[in-house]
């Protein structure tokens, strides 16, 4: 008869590891189901980005192409106009020829300096005003060079416009971090 406990306890373990089994089981279909629907849910958003973009990207790419044709538009109407005639435009120069200029008008020369790439001399910068002057008389002088080693001759009265760009922030973080001159300095050399 001892036994009999034994096959009742052997029961009971077993009626309960399949409990167990059968508790896990739904718990892992019922969880299986809430991913499979979680997966729906985010194929569905997906889809919805997906179209998303591609609308974005299409419209961004008709922008663009709408931008090229009126730029280029644009060059069109600036090369009709009398005052560019005689400017022929060279990658990093622009050059004159007097010949095709009209008469009655007189040249400028405009330069154009990318600030960021194109650095100053330290000595002109930590000068304010002055060096500011003496840079742009620099300047000048190269240009008239230039256009001096091209064979251009111009008569009359020249004008020179010089333009420099610049990322201001990063300039004043460079001028302090290297101590090149003050902010005040470098809104003298600037102000010429």
């Amino acid at each position: 008869m001892a036994t009999q406990p034994l096959v009742e306890a052997s029961q009971q373990l077993w009626d309960e590891t399949l409990t167990r089994l059968l508790n896990l089981s739904t718990a892992t279909v019922k969880r299986n189901a809430e991913l499979e629907n979680r997966i729906s849910e985010l194929e569905v958003e997906l889809s919805v980005w997906k179209q998303a973009h591609a609308v974005a990207l299409e419209a961004s790419e008709r922008e663009a192409k709408a931008h090229n044709v009126q730029v280029a538009a644009l060059n069109r109407q600036i090369s009709n106009l009398d005052c560019f005639r005689g400017v022929a435009f060279h990658r990093r120069f622009v050059t004159y020829d007097p010949n095709l200029a009209p008469q009655n008008q007189n040249p400028l020369i405009l330069c154009v300096v990318n600030g960021d790439e194109n650095l100053f001399i330290r000595d002109l910068l930590a000068q304010g005003q002055q060096g500011g002057r003496a840079a742009a008389q620099q300047l000048t002088k190269s240009i008239a060079e230039y256009l001096s080693n091209e064979d251009v001759h111009i008569f009359g009265r020249l004008s020179f416009w010089i333009i420099v760009y610049y990322n201001k922030g990063e300039w004043d973080n460079l001028l302090r971090a290297h101590q090149v001159c003050t902010p005040e300095q470098f809104e003298g050399f600037l102000s010429v």
